[in-house]
């Protein structure tokens, strides 16, 4: 129950964020915004502020903003269906921008809680390496030929894409910084790798200055992981994908972690949000903007109805594939 309130609060949060970037662009704009809706009808509880309804409806995984002239034939100057194509682009494109602007501070917000800060050494082979260079265990390596060492740094396979070629490696021992050359092996014994060390993670929290850096760099690597997969799809690789159920499943266990890996959990789902919703699929932000540079291209709009039944039938397809994909998900929790 624990995971569940976790995640539907997360994930709420994320899209509260993305409606509130289409609200405040659309207010930006001059556009009436009828309603800001969290969760979806049945209506619990609304009031009315500023000129829109500001709503909770019953069904809590979602949200929406509704635009006057959105969906209906209301004209007038704040209409959205008038205003110039370059206004509409902006409005949808806000949402996007505003999960993707999250990202960063979900992933600072875990780095200052608890963030890989180096490489422990829990094993020096005798006569290795690293043993003749004066490493120790419990020395925890901070940088390899000045590279800073994060989670995405694979240690092991830094030192191993160094050939022979003489490390520069800096480990912080008790308080004290120290600074060693250590010479890999090309054909080390088997199991004890290049310099002859085992090595785990070191945990401790981030620096403000670290962690917004380390915040942009793991965004930047959020926005990977939808194409990487879509390339090994192509060649071959089964299509992974989760449903709300899914991503329930995996908050229940990161929640058993700490909420430094809950906010890294939904710094990477934020970024995959904003990814997600730039896909030129009709219904998506990113249909709605690919009708429109249609409508830039060929100098004139579809018409209400054209537009309404290409969004009907992409929303369709794509219910119809989050029920594929939940009753995957529930079948994945009993097996």
């Amino acid at each position: 129950m624990f995971a569940f309130l976790v995640a539907l609060i997360t994930l709420s949060l994320l899209i509260v964020v993305h409606e509130f970037g289409h609200f405040g662009a659309a207010r930006r704009l001059g556009i009436t915004v009828i309603e800001f809706g969290l969760g979806f009808p049945p209506k619990l509880i609304s009031t009315k502020r500023f000129g829109s309804v500001f709503s909770i409806n019953l069904i809590p995984l979602g949200g929406f903003v509704r635009l006057k002239g959105e969906t209906s034939a209301e004209g007038g100057p704040d209409s959205y269906y008038e205003r110039p194509a370059i206004q509409r682009m902006l409005v949808l494109l806000a949402g996007p921008a505003a999960n993707l602007l999250l990202a960063p501070l979900l992933f600072a917000g875990s780095a200052m809680i608890s963030d890989v800060s180096g490489y422990e050494i829990v094993l020096v082979e005798n006569n290795g390496p690293a043993n003749r260079a004066g490493l120790l265990e419990g020395d925890v390596i901070k940088t390899v030929n000045g590279r800073m060492i994060d989670p995405a740094a694979n240690v092991s396979n830094i030192i191993g894409s160094s050939g022979d070629e003489s490390l520069a490696i800096t480990v912080d021992r008790e308080g004290s910084r120290l600074a060693f050359q250590v010479e890999p092996r090309l054909n080390p014994p088997e199991g004890q790798g290049p310099i002859g060390v085992k090595l785990r993670p070191s945990f401790s929290p981030a620096a403000i200055d670290v962690a917004l850096v380390r915040g942009f760099s793991y965004t930047v690597r959020s926005l990977t992981v939808i194409p990487k997969h879509v390339i090994e799809v192509v060649g071959g690789a089964e299509l992974e994908v989760s449903g709300p159920v899914g991503i329930v499943n995996v908050f229940g266990e990161a929640t058993q972690y700490g909420p430094e890996l809950v906010l890294f959990l939904a710094g990477l789902i934020s970024a995959q949000l904003a990814l997600f919703n730039l896909l030129p699929w009709p219904v998506l932000d990113g249909g709605r903007i690919t009708l429109i540079v249609i409508e830039l291209l060929r100098r004139r709009r579809l018409s209400r109805s054209q537009e309404a039944a290409v969004n009907f039938t992409g929303m369709v397809v794509l219910l119809t594939l989050v029920v594929m994909v939940t009753v995957r998900d529930i079948q994945k929790l009993f097996i």
